[in-house]
């Protein structure tokens, strides 16, 4: 049996807070660990309060810009 057609993209790496090395991509629930709900939950927290800070830091820097 051959290989599958194609090839297998890297996973990307992956933050305590969900970042990871693709800007804009975030991590969470199951795919950044054990697929058991307080994992889960713990993880989706961390990421959503990255997403915030990302966001803020965003606007201050636009507010920044046209300020």
């Amino acid at each position: 049996m051959g290989r599958p057609a194609g090839f297998v993209e890297r996973l990307p790496r992956v933050g305590e807070d969900g970042r990871t090395n693709v800007p804009g991509l975030f991590v969470a629930g199951d795919l950044a660990g054990p697929p058991l709900l307080k994992f889960a939950v713990d993880s989706g927290a961390r990421a959503a309060r990255a997403i915030v800070a990302e966001l803020a830091g965003e606007r201050a820097h636009e507010g920044a810009a046209h300020g």
